[in-house]
């Protein structure tokens, strides 16, 4: 009896070891390189901060106050609106996304905020080449952006250059370096004050950046080189946002962000199309395909937790919910713009 029984256990154990596993139910999503727009536009993101120590009683020198609910609009060389741009207003914590800027074209970014009680006015140069352009406007971009736009926008006159239209000549990567060598030189030797109050207000801190090349001649020859001559190639360079792959967990919440590809895995066999839920609404649909891929753009939603479900649809038309999961949108601009 016993040896029967024995036998009995092991062919239950033969048996469970040769069925076929359930298959895996999960989402997979990976973060693709898609260009924010394809309409030959760009999404300008960015943020406006003065530092701290232009307002009364400042913290601390080194910190940086905010502009928050600041107009922003985008202005040419001569202070004019760029047509079909709107003017928004930075958010509470002083950032901003601004849409549908024309690629190739250079501009000002022009923030008009309180400081202390104070009017301000920053600027930033930008040129769009791509589709996300990043833009933090402060105290550094200001002097490089209002010397540029100035009367004597040389430092030096360059024979090379003459004739020639100055605004569309500069390399927006060489003048990052000038705005990244102003913050050095702000950083141990600050303006003073009321002096740099005025000019804020004015909308023109030119005068400020003569002075700062009396005293750092290096800072000369590397604004000027950020002039690109009349035979260069001005070429368009476009990059990726980036990607990552991973597979969305159902348990916790996972940080998504961006445009997602999403990949349904273990649905019912008689599926004919998936559903991708959002929160109870659908917000995308995939046809028979392997993978059952679909694609979910989270610039779309707003920030904060959200639920992702698929329905399986079979051929008569039944549907069944498959799969639940749970992540949490984040699209931050430190994320994709991170402060310089």
């Amino acid at each position: 009896m016993r040896r029967a029984c024995l036998a009995a256990i092991a062919a239950l154990t033969f048996l469970a070891a040769c069925e076929t596993p359930p298959a895996q139910r999960g989402i997979e999503a990976t973060r693709i390189a898609k260009l924010i727009t394809d309409n030959g536009t760009s999404t300008v993101m960015g943020s406006a901060r003065l530092p701290a120590l232009l307002v009364e009683q400042a913290p601390t020198s080194g910190s940086a106050i905010l502009l928050p609910a600041s107009p922003l609009r985008l202005v040419d060389a001569e202070g004019a609106p760029i047509p079909d741009v709107a003017s928004i207003s930075t958010d509470a914590e002083g950032t901003f996304s601004l849409p549908n800027v024309p690629l190739g074209r250079s501009a000002v970014a022009e923030v008009v905020g309180l400081l202390g009680g104070r009017k301000v006015i920053l600027h930033k140069y930008l040129r769009p080449t791509q589709s996300l352009t990043c833009a933090h406007a402060d105290l550094a971009t200001t002097l490089a952006a209002d010397k540029l736009t100035s009367d004597h926008p040389l430092v030096t006159p360059d024979p090379g250059l003459e004739g020639a239209e100055l605004f569309e000549l500069i390399d927006p990567a060489k003048l990052l370096a000038v705005e990244s060598r102003l913050r050095e030189i702000l950083e141990n030797d600050p303006l003073e004050r009321d002096a740099c109050r005025q000019a804020l207000a004015a909308g023109d801190t030119s005068a400020l950046f003569d002075a700062l090349v009396q005293r750092y001649p290096d800072l000369a020859a590397l604004y000027q080189g950020s002039f690109e001559r009349p035979d260069s190639s001005l070429g368009i360079r476009i990059t990726a946002v980036g990607s990552n792959r991973a597979t969305i967990p159902g348990a916790d919440e996972r940080v998504v962000m961006g445009v997602l590809n999403l990949k349904a895995e273990g649905l019912p066999p008689e599926t004919v199309k998936v559903e991708y839920v959002l929160n109870g609404q659908k917000v995308a649909e995939s046809a028979a395909t392997p993978s059952w891929e679909a694609v979910l753009d989270t610039w779309d939603h707003p920030n904060g937790p959200y639920t992702l479900s698929t329905i399986a649809v079979a051929s008569d038309g039944r549907r069944e919910a498959a799969i639940r999961t749970y992540m949490l949108i984040r699209n931050a601009l430190d994320l994709h713009c991170p402060l310089p």
